[in-house]
This record gives structure tokens, C-alpha cells and sequence, in this order.
């Protein structure tokens, strides 16, 4: 035997017996990152309390049709009066004289007002009902689109780390490789130019190392962002896609089953028709300014030396009657603000168009992207297959002196790409399955659990 032919058997040995790399300890997953950026993020956190906010305008509103009391009090034990008058004296002179008076006041009275008849404030309060609704959608979807973040997030981290390491079992396999091909050199078996090949080779999979590195710091950087813990410890989480990666069962099976599905429950659209609706109110209420307002009142007051021309003099009122006000001229503010409103309607309505049609084609993209999964993993895999064939055949045919060392290395290159491409393929097809459920509105714990068993 060749001393070419048994460095290269010696080499086909040491990368049989490489290490596989370490499997990560299946502690944190999905589930678990979830549940802490539901306590940490602050972007959901601010959607909290936005729809705390944005529930009570109800309330405000609806007290503007309820009984409004008032009470008034006021009391002062210091007064003091100074009164001149003019007088005339019997011989008919005019002289004034002057009288100083100290005395205490009170003035107190409750008051109590129920609107009869305000369009106005019934179209408001009708509003106000709907953006309640408005704040509970845009509450679900930022609900769904944390879960959207904190997965694709999540996919990133894990997939850098899976780049990273078939970057590094290539430039492992390359490092070999160049060994035996300056030990064929050393002996005369083998050519400058073969190692000068591996070696370039080598150093394109180390920055592809480096590269992959740095793709790995930024995804879990941004990922403890969002959970709120620095993930120092990536051995904690769930990062290795398992082996048998399975395509889930497509329910229901037709883009227009989801489409329907789309209309009813995303939140999107759900929030942009109550948009709608409420822009309607708002109409109602402005044209309202055009209507009388009626109102019923009692009130009672209580005073004593209350006025100038009252002291020493008390005074027990009572008074039930009814209100009518309503605007005849406001210098052209109330045209203005109904053309204003209508306007608000007519784009709030081209906004909803929009979000259906919007919400229609993402849907579509990830519906075909998902249905048409299985066949493009079935693809990748055979690629995978074949890549691994040729370069073992490729091996052998250098240890037969057919096949030279570029050949090998071409062969590696083209195994690593097709893993790298059947990995990305998987990743892909759980984001467009997520973001399939996220705008059909069915995204929730249990699609989270169903992407956890992905990982291990």
C-alpha cells in the first residue's frame, strides 16, 4: 500500500471517529420563553396598560347620560360692610353719614341634572363601546404577535447555533484533511497545490465560524431582550430540531377554509371594522349638534346674608324644572366637524379594505408556503443524501487515485450547503405554519406546544 493511499484511509478513519457534537440538556423551550415574556416584555406590558386605559372610555363616556349632582357651599363668619348714605338735615343741609356692620354668611346648595334627550352623548357613549371592542382586539393581536416574536426569535437562536455548528464539524472535517495533505506532502505523495486548496478552504469555513458566531450573539441578545433574562447558559434551552422532523396535518386543508377563518377571527380586520363602527358614531355625534338637548332638574339652596342687599335675611329655595339648549350659530364649527367626521368614516372604511386585502395575501404566502412544506423537505433531504453519497464515493475514488483533492473538497462544500439548506427548510416552514395561525387568529398555547415538540 501507497503512502498516498494510506494517509487518505487514515484520514477516512479520523473523521469516522470525530466526536458527534454535544446534544443540548432539553430544558427550556418555547413554552418556557413564553410564559416569561409574558412577565417581562415590555412592549406587552405598555399593551396592557393601553387597553386598561382604553377600556374605561366607556365609562366616561356613558356618564354623560347618567344623573350629574352637584354641591355647592360656602361660608364666611367674617364680614364687614361699610355704608355711607346721604342724608339732609332739618335746616336742609346735605351731609353723609357712615355705619359699619360686621355679620356672618353662608350660601350652600345641591343640585341634581338627568339628560332626557342627548344624540349627542348617546353616539358618543355608542363610540366609546366600540373602541372597547377596538382595545380588545389590538390586545389579542399584540397577545399573538408576542408569540410571533418570541418564536422567531427563539427559530433564530436556534438555527444560529445549528450553523454554527456544521460550521464548525466542516472546518473540523477541513482541518483533517489539510493534516493529511501536508503529512502526503512531507512524504512526496502529494502537491503544493492540494494543500494550498484545503488550506484556502479551510480559512473560508472559519470566518463561515466566525460569521455564524456573530449571528448566534445578536439572536440571543435580542431574544433575552424580550424574555428579560441574559441566557448565558444556551445548554438550558431546547435548540436541535429532532431527527424525525414532520410536516403537521394542515387543518382545514383549503385556502378558502382559512380565508374564512381570517375574516372572523383576526384581530387586524376585527379591529379595523369596530374602527369602522365607531367612525359611524362619531358622525352621529357631530350631527347631533344640530339637535336640541333636554334636560330635568331639581336643586335646593340655603343662604343667609348671602348678597349685599340680603344680610340678615335667609333664604330656603327649591326648583324643578327642565332644560332645553341647543346651538343656532357656532361661527361654522359644526359643518366643520361633521365634513371632518364623514372624511374620518370614508378612510377608516378604505383602511378595512386594506387590512382585507393585506391580511389576505399574507395568509395566502403562508398557507402555500406550509402546504407545499413536506415536498420541499422531502427535496432537501434527498439533496442531502445524494451530497453524502458523492462525497463518500469521491473519497474512495481518491484512495483509487481516480478523483483528486479539489474533488473532495467540492464534494464537502456541497454536503454542507445541503445540510445548511435542509435546516433553514425546516425553520422556514415553522414560521410560515406559525404565521399561518397568526392571521387566521388561531394562534395560541396549544400551536405553541405543537412547535415545542419540534425541539429538543
Amino acid at each position: 500500500m501507497s503512502h498516498r493511499m494510506r494517509g487518505w484511509l487514515l484520514f477516512l478513519a479520523a473523521v469516522a471517529a470525530a466526536p458527534a457534537p454535544a446534544v443540548a440538556q432539553p430544558r427550556v423551550g418555547v413554552k418556557e420563553l413564553y410564559a416569561m415574556a409574558l412577565e417581562q416584555d415590555p412592549a406587552w406590558l405598555a399593551a396592557q396598560k393601553a387597553w386598561q386605559a382604553d377600556s374605561q372610555s366607556k365609562n366616561i363616556a356613558r356618564s354623560e347620560m347618567l344623573p350629574q349632582v352637584r354641591l355647592n357651599y360656602q361660608n364666611a363668619p367674617y364680614n364687614k360692610q361699610i355704608r355711607e348714605e346721604p342724608q339732609t338735615t332739618a335746616s336742609g343741609r346735605a351731609r353723609t353719614t357712615t355705619g359699619v356692620r360686621h355679620y356672618d354668611s353662608y350660601n350652600g346648595s345641591i343640585g341634581v341634572t338627568q339628560p332626557v334627550f342627548d344624540y349627542g352623548a348617546w353616539s358618543r357613549y355608542r363610540a366609546a363601546v366600540e373602541q372597547g371592542y377596538m382595545a380588545d382586539a389590538r390586545l389579542r393581536d399584540k397577545e399573538m404577535e408576542l408569540a410571533v416574536r418570541t418564536v422567531n426569535l427563539y427559530l433564530d437562536l436556534s438555527l444560529a447555533i445549528q450553523k454554527r455548528e456544521l460550521a464548525s464539524h466542516s472546518e473540523a472535517a477541513l482541518r483533517e484533511q489539510l493534516k493529511v495533505n501536508t503529512r502526503l506532502l512531507a512524504t512526496g505523495e502529494g502537491t503544493r497545490t492540494e494543500v494550498l486548496e484545503t488550506e484556502t478552504r479551510l480559512r473560508i469555513a472559519e470566518t463561515e465560524t466566525l460569521a455564524c458566531q456573530d449571528e448566534l450573539d445578536v439572536a440571543r441578545r435580542a431574544l433575552a431582550a424580550v424574555v428579560g433574562h441574559p441566557l448565558t447558559r444556551l445548554s438550558q434551552l431546547k435548540t436541535e430540531v429532532t431527527d424525525r422532523f414532520t410536516p403537521l396535518p394542515l387543518l382545514p386543508t383549503s385556502y378558502e377554509d382559512w380565508q374564512k377563518l381570517a375574516l372572523t377571527n383576526n384581530a387586524s380586520v376585527s379591529n379595523a371594522r369596530h374602527q369602522v363602527e365607531q367612525s359611524r358614531y362619531n358622525l352621529s355625534a357631530q350631527k347631533a349638534e344640530y339637535l336640541p338637548q333636554v334636560s330635568v332638574y331639581a336643586s335646593r339652596a340655603l343662604s343667609h346674608s348671602a348678597t349685599d342687599t340680603s344680610i340678615d335675611r335667609h333664604y330656603d329655595t327649591t326648583s324643578v324644572g327642565i332644560q332645553v339648549s341647543m346651538s343656532l350659530y357656532a361661527g361654522g364649527r359644526t359643518n366643520a366637524a361633521r365634513r371632518q367626521a364623514g372624511a374620518e368614516l370614508g378612510r377608516s372604511q378604505y383602511e378595512l379594505e386594506n387590512t382585507l386585502r393585506s391580511t389576505s395575501n399574507e395568509l395566502y404566502k403562508a398557507w402555500k408556503q406550509s402546504a407545499g412544506a413536506a415536498a420541499r423537505l422531502r427535496a432537501y433531504s434527498l439533496a442531502v443524501e445524494a451530497a453524502q453519497l458523492q462525497l463518500n464515493a469521491t473519497q474512495k475514488g481518491v484512495v483509487a487515485g481516480q478523483r483528486v483533492n479539489l474533488d473532495i473538497l467540492n464534494a464537502r462544500q456541497q454536503l454542507f450547503s445541503a445540510r445548511k439548506d435542509l435546516i433553514t427548510e425546516k425553520y422556514n416552514y415553522i414560521r410560515s405554519w406559525l404565521m399561518l395561525h397568526y392571521h387566521a387568529g388561531r394562534l395560541t398555547q396549544e400551536e405553541l406546544k405543537k412547535i415545542d415538540r419540534y425541539f429538543s
